[in-house]
């Protein structure tokens, strides 16, 4: 099997797999319509973290206070920082944003090296936070936010081999991850 991979907004992307120019597509958004179809693969948590120098404040003044730390993450429409900073934290998301990078992995190891705070996923950030090389900024919360993520393909494309072999891989993987955390 040959995979080629591709960084878009997850829209985009739906476009692109119902155009013919991805086979498949990995987001946390439900396909609109009938020409596409998903495959659940795992509901990802995400972790508050910082750099463990950084001292946060009292949970009633973290949103302000990391409104004037710089800001890691994954996309540069932030919905989940956005929906969790007015949600959890009562306060308008307004941290610079210091880093943008598409890979999971990359934001956590950014915060690992005092680049700024983030809304990392669990699986991203617990090799790291199980180390102390970076700190939970709301000790003991709960995990936040939970995001579906979803392979997602054409109908007509549903029962091709490849994409079955794919499906399998990644549902391996969040299974595998699931028992871990």
């Amino acid at each position: 099997m040959s995979l080629a991979a591709t960084f878009s907004a997850p829209r985009d992307l739906l476009s692109m797999v119902e155009a013919g120019t991805l086979d498949a597509a990995l987001v946390s958004v439900a396909p609109p319509g009938r020409a596409l179809t998903e495959h659940v693969l795992a509901d990802v948590d995400f972790l508050l973290i910082g750099p463990p120098e950084w001292s946060p404040p009292a949970p009633d003044a973290l949103g302000a206070w990391l409104d004037t730390r710089p800001w890691v993450s994954f996309s540069v429409e932030l919905p989940v920082t956005r929906q969790y900073f007015t949600q959890a934290l009562n306060v308008r998301f307004a941290a610079p944003q210091a880093l943008v990078t598409p890979d999971l992995r990359a934001v956590a190891r950014a915060v690992e090296l005092g680049v700024g705070a983030t809304l990392a996923s669990r699986f991203a950030a617990a090799e790291a936070l199980d180390a102390g090389r970076v700190r939970s900024l709301l000790p003991g919360a709960a995990p936040i936010l939970p995001e579906r993520w979803r392979l997602v393909c054409r109908v007509a494309d549903d029962d091709r081999a490849d994409l079955r072999t794919l499906l399998q891989a990644q549902q391996h993987q969040a299974r595998q991850h699931d028992a871990r955390t």
